[in-house]
């Protein structure tokens, strides 16, 4: 029985393997992009934060005489020995890094050494992709001495804007496809799996009261056996519980949170207090699901990394925005370094902020505990 049981909830825990999923995600998201390059007859990049050259088009190193190896993976001011040193055009796409802008028809003059003078337009915009914390700009140049049109650059733009547009409606639907199959799976192994359970349990009670063995050890072995049970009936009461519980389909998000923090106090000796006033708001299940696995995650991340021993939980409507607060006082971090160093925590929080439309912030500085804040507009 132990044997069993045992194989029953290693499995279930390798079916759930998101972070493979999101670099899965990340990897193709990139691939397609890069694929698309290929079609664009105007010089393109991709930058990475930082602005390194992440890949650019045959058109790029054939007009400005440049070698792949030489470009990918350097800042793009520092190409061709510094030749692209354009300081405003270096401010403009660190803006769009910033604060999610971009620009058009941006014309520049400028001496290569390598290609003589060029006059220039840049066209430039940022694209998020899911399951990665760093976003990518898309850069196009428009040669204005060639034949290249305005128009085809600025179609070029929007192709790519489409794809990233794609990529977020895959990656939501991905994750609503895992909900799913989180809840199946939650409602098999409590029906199933447990009912299996309590049926072995009351056989061997049965069992128990009939032995007039004057063997103790034989009544003492029974008893353990049924103790076991238990204890597995319960892990798998848990693991259901944690794949999707029940009270956010039955009585929604308010009260889920609340049945949460009640769990999480137990489990982790810390001290949380929770406020909403959303007592009787009807909260769309697809937003509620996402705000409880937030929840979850900044739970899971207080409890192992923040050495907390308070924290403050709000869920409240303000002007049609819903927001959901977590603030620990715990030891804190370098929220810059962290995001930069692609912890899967943040990017999980990112994602299904995106996807829900919402936006997302983290506050924290080392010693000074950390505050998660997600806002999205509820629509009537």
């Amino acid at each position: 029985m132990k044997t069993a049981t045992s194989q029953k909830v290693k499995n279930i825990r390798t079916k759930d393997n998101k972070e493979k999923i999101k670099q899965s995600d990340l990897h193709k998201a990139l691939s397609y992009a890069n694929n698309m390059l290929k079609t664009v007859r105007q010089p393109f990049l991709l930058l990475y934060p930082g602005l390194k050259i992440y890949t650019a088009n045959e058109s790029f190193y054939k007009t400005f005489k440049v070698q792949p190896k030489k470009a990918e993976g350097k800042l793009i001011y520092k190409l061709n020995k510094g030749q692209w040193e354009i300081p405003l055009l270096k401010k403009l796409l660190e803006k769009i890094l910033s604060k999610k802008t971009m620009f058009r028809d941006f014309e520049v003059e400028h001496f290569f050494k390598s290609t003589g003078h060029k006059k220039m337009l840049f066209n430039a915009r940022r694209m998020d992709i899911p399951g990665s914390d760093e976003p990518i700009i898309m850069l196009a140049i428009e040669d204005v001495n060639s034949n290249t049109t305005k128009d085809h650059v600025n179609e070029t733009i929007e192709q790519l804007a489409n794809i990233s547009k794609q990529k977020n409606e895959l990656a939501s639907h991905l994750q609503d496809v895992r909900e799913e199959e989180r809840a199946t799976m939650a409602r098999e192994i409590h029906d199933e799996l447990g009912q299996q359970l309590t049926a072995v349990k009351m056989d061997m009670s049965w069992l128990y009261k009939k032995i007039n063995s004057a063997d103790q050890n034989i009544k003492e072995k029974v008893k353990s056996t049924i103790t076991l049970i238990d204890d597995t009936i319960n892990t798998v009461r848990r693991i259901a519980t944690e794949l999707r519980p029940s009270i956010l389909d039955d009585l929604g998000l308010v009260y889920a949170i609340e049945w949460h923090v009640g769990e999480f106090e137990k489990r982790a000796d810390i001290k949380v207090e929770y406020n909403t006033n959303c007592n009787d708001l009807e909260i769309p299940s697809k937003l509620s699901i996402a705000f409880f696995r937030i929840l979850q995650e900044s739970f899971t991340n207080i409890a192992r990394h923040a050495n907390a021993t308070n924290v403050q939980v709000s869920l409240m409507m303000e002007e049609r925005m819903l927001t959901l607060s977590i603030e620990d006082n715990g030891s804190g971090f370098d929220a810059d370094k962290k995001q930069k160093n692609e912890s899967f925590g943040l990017m999980g929080i990112k994602e299904r902020t995106l996807m829900i439309g919402g936006e997302y912030l983290v506050k924290s500085k080392p010693g000074s505990g950390t505050k998660v804040l997600v806002t999205v507009p509820l629509i009537a």
